[in-house]
């Protein structure tokens, strides 16, 4: 019975190791990550966060699908840049914090304002 143990031991090792390390397809937000002093100038959005029920020796995986929640959250309040606060992981659950910004753009920035046009005939 030992030996029969032993024999299965690796198999089951290596097909849980193949369960505990998902891909999670990576999504571009059109965000940038920055941080704290990259954003000075910049409106503060909001807050936002990204919860996923994956922990412990999934945790890494919880990880990403929690950042990419905070991510989407910020994209769709029209966010520029993100800068991460916090991540947690905890029993039951992975977090990750950030601020979401509106920062100006170096094109806008650099163009002249247009005012009214008119058209002489």
């Amino acid at each position: 019975m030992r030996n029969a143990f032993k024999a299965v031991l690796p198999f089951a090792a290596i097909a849980l190791s193949g369960c505990s390390s998902p891909q999670i397809k990576s999504i571009d937000f059109g965000l940038i990550v920055a941080n704290s002093s990259d954003v000075k100038s910049c409106l503060l959005i909001s807050d936002v966060h990204g919860v996923s029920g994956l922990y412990g020796v999934f945790a890494d995986t919880g990880l990403q699908k929690a950042r990419l929640q905070a991510m989407a959250q910020a994209s769709e309040l029209g966010a520029s840049h993100i800068v991460w606060t916090d991540f947690e992981v905890v029993y039951g659950s992975t977090t990750a914090h950030a601020n979401a910004y509106l920062c100006p753009t170096t094109e806008s920035a650099s163009e002249p304002e247009k005012g009214p046009q008119t058209h002489s005939a």
